[in-house]
């Protein structure tokens, strides 16, 4: 290991999105396989890692939080956030919650809730979107973006989503 790189013990979720950026050394449990790349992103549920590499083209890849042995962490070697995501022609900006797209998708929801007359609360100044008392709705307006304790609710206003959509 290079003097310069730094192994990471704590291979928990928010120790590891302090390296978002950093490129990493991921050793596998099962064949002691490593692979490597900038660490683009990491799931807060399950810690996956998605790793990007930028050889000759762009290649994005998962580790699952179960196979990772340890990580290697070379600070010398980081781009930023906006450079990884310009790597897949991808702007912040398409996904504001102003963009014409989502307000599209807002208003289509909201009239076919009225349409149904189901309950649900609007403002025009809130982008979330209230639903039978319950379940909020936010932006993108897709049925990952509901948000609800009761599990009936949030599954029937995820279904009514997708039938929209």
């Amino acid at each position: 290991m290079d003097t310069n790189q730094t192994e990471l013990h704590d291979l928990s979720v928010n120790n590891l999105a302090r390296h978002c950026g950093y490129f990493i050394q991921v050793t596998l449990k099962d064949d002691g396989n490593i692979r490597n790349g900038y660490l683009y992103t990491i799931d807060p549920m399950t810690g996956n890692l998605i790793l990007l590499r930028n050889d000759n083209q762009v290649t994005a890849f998962v580790i699952m939080n179960h196979a990772i042995d340890s990580i290697v962490v070379n600070p010398d070697l980081k781009m930023n956030i906006q450079d990884l995501d310009q790597l897949f022609n991808y702007t912040q900006d398409e996904y504001k919650s102003d963009a014409p797209w989502i307000l599209e998708r807002c208003d289509a929801f909201v009239a076919y809730l009225e349409k149904s007359r189901v309950p649900f609360r609007h403002e025009l100044d809130d982008p979330v979107i209230h639903v039978l008392g319950r379940a909020r709705v936010e932006p993108p307006y897709v049925a990952t973006s509901v948000v609800c304790d009761n599990i009936i609710i949030r599954d029937r206003v995820r279904e009514m989503i997708m039938n929209l959509f």
